[in-house]
C-alpha cells in the first residue's frame, strides 16, 4: 500500500511539473521546489476529501 502512494505521489509531482513547464517554458529552481512541495502537501487533504484515503488515515 505504502509504494502505492509513493507511486501515485510521485506521478502526480512530475506530471504537474511537466505540465508548468509545458505552459511556462523556463522556471527556476525554488518555484519546482515550491510547487513540488505544495503538491505533497495537498495530497493527503485531497485523498481524504475524496473519499480514497486508506482507513488508517482517517
Amino acid at each position: 500500500m505504502f509504494t502505492r502512494r509513493c507511486l501515485v505521489m510521485l506521478a502526480l509531482v512530475f506530471g504537474t511539473l511537466t505540465a508548468v513547464r509545458t505552459v511556462a517554458s523556463d522556471i527556476g529552481f525554488w518555484f519546482e521546489f515550491v510547487f513540488v512541495l505544495v503538491v505533497a502537501l495537498a495530497y493527503r487533504p485531497v485523498v481524504v476529501y475524496l473519499g480514497v484515503a486508506p482507513s488508517a488515515w482517517e
